[in-house]
């Protein structure tokens, strides 16, 4: 489960760019006063889909690698908006875990954690439009884990990125409930075993994955 397919990140960076440059023409034409935001917290929950490719003529190895291509995703953001009310930077924490496959009486399930800086931009598509857009761009570090029968079995990380594009009805100033869609990822060439062995892999690891779910902002 290794091919690495980067189809969904491509057509993600257009529709950012498109999103962008709407932000930019938006927020330069609008004069809407905005209250003073000086701190966001955002938490979402997420179905979520590896880009990997898992193919086996057998059915059963077939369904066992698609248990562990889905699965759900929790993310949560701190920023901090900058003087403009109209960009954030911040801390990005989000948690991947599988489904847990079955086969031949073992089990196994894949842990994806991840933690980086994050950079928001953020905007109304009007003066009389108090809901919020916004798009995403992080870089951190991913961490893998593996678990066989409920026991660790292999590890591994590497420098990744993150990026999402969202929107939030604001209930009320401080309040606001969206959606989120995103994509997530890294590759990695090696694996470490519990007994510290270190396994460097033929062809890279394809950690990347799609993430879409419902989220919550608090602004204060």
């Amino acid at each position: 489960m290794n091919r690495l397919n980067l189809k969904p990140l491509f057509c993600l960076s257009i529709l950012l760019s498109i999103l962008s440059q709407s932000y930019a023409q938006v927020n330069s034409d609008s004069n809407l006063e905005v209250d003073i935001d000086k701190f966001i917290f955002s938490v979402s929950v997420n179905s979520s889909w590896r880009t990997a490719k898992f193919e086996s003529s057998n059915a059963a190895e077939e369904a066992y690698g698609k248990d562990l291509k889905k699965g759900g995703t929790m993310k949560f953001k701190a920023l901090i908006p900058f003087d403009d009310q109209s960009s954030a930077l911040g801390l990005l924490f989000t948690s991947f875990k599988s489904r847990e496959a079955r086969l031949l009486g073992n089990t196994e399930r894949h842990s994806v954690s991840y933690i980086g800086a994050v950079y928001q931009q953020y905007g109304s598509f009007g003066a009389k439009d108090n809901n919020l857009y916004f798009i995403d761009y992080s870089l951190g570090y991913m961490s893998y884990k593996s678990e066989v029968n409920r026991f660790d079995a292999f590890k591994g990380g590497n420098l990744g990125l993150s990026t999402s594009i969202g929107y939030r009805l604001m209930v009320s100033p401080n309040f606001g409930i969206g959606f989120d869609f995103g994509v997530e990822g890294t590759t990695v060439g090696k694996w470490k075993a519990p007994n510290g062995q270190v396994l460097e892999l033929e062809e890279r690891d394809n950690l990347f994955r799609i993430d879409f779910g419902i989220a919550v902002d608090i602004r204060l």
